[in-house]
């Protein structure tokens, strides 16, 4: 095979559109269904994560008198141990 050619089977990498404006690109991502189920996926996740850490806020203030800051400074501690029982799970 000459040097430079793709083989018979593989297809070149499509070049990727000049001059294409945002609102058109963004058309093309969205018309994957895979990326709409990802970027739906992504907003209920955080929307999720977000609710959960107001929980653990509130619970922290109410349950062990602790202020704001201090309950809000527990969130990471308490995420790096919750990660890490999910990680030792089986």
């Amino acid at each position: 095979m000459p040097e430079g050619e793709d083989p018979p089977d593989v297809a070149p990498e499509p070049k990727p559109p000049s001059g294409v404006s945002l609102l058109d690109a963004t058309k093309r991502v969205l018309s994957i269904r895979s990326n709409r189920l990802l970027v739906v996926a992504s907003a209920l996740g955080y929307f999720y994560l977000t609710g959960a850490q107001t929980f653990i806020v509130v619970f922290l203030r109410h349950r062990f008198d602790l202020s704001q800051s201090a309950a809000s400074g527990m969130l990471a501690p308490v995420g790096v141990g919750r990660q890490a029982c999910a990680w030792r799970a089986p």
